[in-house]
């Protein structure tokens, strides 16, 4: 479980970084329809980062209290 905890927490940073590129992209994007889709992807990315962010502490939680 350590292993896993410590994978996601890797994947955290790509993640964190796509998400705020996709916020810099949506900003500077004229297109209403581009910038809503831009938007939406930035909130899965969200959405994916605070599940992960959660799973990595519970997880830690777990092989602490093992």
């Amino acid at each position: 479980i350590t292993e896993i905890a410590e994978e996601y927490a890797r994947n955290l940073e790509p993640m964190r970084r796509r998400r705020d590129e996709l916020k810099a992209l949506a900003k500077a994007e004229p297109c209403a329809e581009l910038r809503i889709r831009l938007w939406q992807r930035v909130g899965m990315l969200d959405g994916m980062i605070y599940s992960s962010a959660d799973a990595i502490a519970r997880m830690r939680e777990y092989t602490d209290a093992g």
